[in-house]
């Protein structure tokens, strides 16, 4: 952190709900938010595992309310699940959006709400802090622990026609209501509990290592690497571990909290890029580096609304040492350690 003036926003949901049994308080919320005919984004494999049922009993015994679904959201969702999403909510005259699933409802949700209320189409948003509108109520139901999308205020969505990933950064997609039950992660297989946790291990590394962090970052990152050095390798040997599931969502909710506010790196940016058919030829596919110079205090700057993008070449590759004293072994960073306990074989 630079100690000149400077001025650090920290942004999650309004309301979170933790836990075991947390989602059966959706029917509270949904009253307390005053919605009378929520939007359920999901996709085929929520329906398919019986999840979307779930709740729409739910919704339904809870508050009496019809929740009107539309479950074809696709992983990395489009410009297309947006407007077909749109169209469901506007057809019905809904008025909530709520999103059950991983990181892709999630935005999904996110790209019909901004639109709903703000007009125009998902591709105006493209950048930060481009809505003047605020989005409908918007409760966010997660299934896995990976993306935190059900806490961010990053929505990413697949323009079809330009075949790039458009990041809208805009702190008033971030959900009311965040809602993070173990009990709705347990059927996820091992290779999808693996990757997703590994997503939450570098949300939290990336975090940690950003030349935007804070102090408050900080913390949320050191503890999301420690919850997932234990628990992650636990969960995906034994899915139904309800206690590591538990600490599994408290860290991918953690590690969002982190990069939420501090952002992300380099790994993002490559994972962003590798969706265009050819990089080289497709200059607006990749990250928007400024002229190369010779000073890691350069000004230069590009338009990407990534703060990895807005600094000088220099001064992303290098960043001063924070802590000069290597960790040691008892050190919450046991990812910088050899393994030395028989959760780690």
């Amino acid at each position: 952190m630079t100690t000149g003036e400077a001025v650090y926003g920290f942004y999650i949901p309004t309301v979170t709900l933790m836990g075991i049994g947390a989602h059966r308080q959706l029917g509270e919320q949904i009253n307390t938010l005053g919605a009378k005919k929520p939007l359920l984004v999901t996709d085929k494999g929520i329906t398919g595992a019986g999840l979307t049922k779930q709740i729409v009993d739910l919704i339904k015994a809870d508050t009496g309310i019809d929740a009107v679904v539309y479950d074809d959201t696709v992983p990395n969702p489009t410009d297309k699940n947006v407007e077909a999403g749109l169209a469901v909510y506007n057809e019905n005259g809904c008025d909530m959006i709520i999103t059950l699933g991983g990181g892709s409802p999630h935005d999904c949700g996110k790209g019909v709400g901004i639109v709903a209320t703000n007009g125009g189409t998902i591709h105006d948003f493209e950048g930060v802090n481009k809505s003047t509108q605020a989005m409908p109520p918007f409760i966010a139901i997660n299934t896995t622990a990976g993306t935190a999308s059900e806490m961010t205020r990053f929505c990413i969505i697949t323009d079809t026609s330009r075949k790039i990933k458009m990041a809208i950064v805009d702190w008033r997609v971030t959900p009311a209501i965040a809602i993070n039950d173990p009990l709705l992660m347990v059927g996820m297989p091992a290779f999808l509990t693996a990757a997703t946790g590994m997503d939450a291990l570098t949300h939290a590394v990336e975090a940690y290592v950003s030349i935007a962090a804070t102090p408050v970052t900080d913390a949320c990152a050191l503890k999301a690497i420690e919850l997932v050095a234990q628990h992650l390798r636990p969960v995906v040997a034994n899915g139904e571990d309800i206690e590591a599931r538990d600490k599994m969502a408290y860290a991918e909710y953690l590690a969002g909290m982190a990069f939420n506010n501090a952002s992300l790196g380099h790994v993002h940016a490559m994972a962003a890029s590798t969706t265009c058919p050819t990089v080289s030829a497709t200059p607006s596919c990749s990250p928007t580096y400024p002229a190369s110079t010779s000073s890691p205090s350069s000004t230069a700057t590009s338009t990407s609304p990534w703060p990895w993008a807005r600094m000088s070449r220099d001064s992303r590759n290098v960043r001063p040492p924070r802590r000069p004293s290597p960790p040691s072994r008892s050190s919450p960073r046991m990812w910088a350690s050899p393994p030395t306990s028989p959760s780690w074989a």
